[in-house]
């Protein structure tokens, strides 16, 4: 006799697509307004000032009064650290040496992905710090040079990681096109 209680198992019901669904990302933290500093453990970051145009250089010998052929986008920003008793050694974003995951990265709205543009190993921007050591309650400015986006750009994501400071984690800033600056 057959018990009417028990369930064959070609009648259970089984959700096998979500038994096969991948797990969920983590969720990336928002992009940060870049008219606002952004604090990434003992550092503040701020962008001054963001500007599209020929790029100041300065030649490591004689001449520095140069500038770059092309038009670029140049991303000045101010470092602070905010420790107590911390020295901070900065290691510049347009100085790292890997092209892969440490490096500065800018994109913007249409999916567009911006290289950074360096000078060669004599020319430098002004404004540009390779490496400096910043002490507890002072600043250091940098330039970061980027190719010139395209005109129908409405805003920018930068991501800045934060090894270049000692920091795990990145600095993610939205730039709107009316802080772009044309010089």
């Amino acid at each position: 006799m057959e018990n009417k209680d028990e369930v064959k198992p070609s009648t259970i019901a089984t959700n096998s697509s979500a038994a096969s669904a991948p797990a969920p990302s983590p969720k990336l933290p928002a992009w940060h307004p870049a008219t606002e500093s952004l604090q990434l453990g003992n550092i503040s970051l701020k962008i001054l000032k963001v500007v599209k145009g020929k790029v100041p250089l300065k030649e490591s010998f004689g001449n520095d009064n140069n500038e770059s052929k092309d038009a670029l986008l140049t991303v000045y920003v101010e470092i602070k650290n905010t420790s107590e008793n911390k020295k901070i050694e900065y290691h510049g974003w347009m100085n790292r040496s890997s092209i892969i995951d440490d490096r500065a990265e800018l994109t913007d709205n249409h999916d567009n992905k911006y290289r950074m543009v360096s000078f060669g190993s004599t020319t430098r921007v002004r404004g540009m710090t390779t490496f400096a050591s910043i002490y507890p309650g002072k600043t250091n400015p940098d330039a970061i040079v980027f190719e010139e986006p395209v005109e129908s750009t409405e805003t920018l994501h930068l991501l800045l990681p934060g090894d270049a400071v000692g920091e795990e984690g990145e600095f993610r800033f939205e730039i709107p096109a009316s802080m772009i600056k044309s010089e």
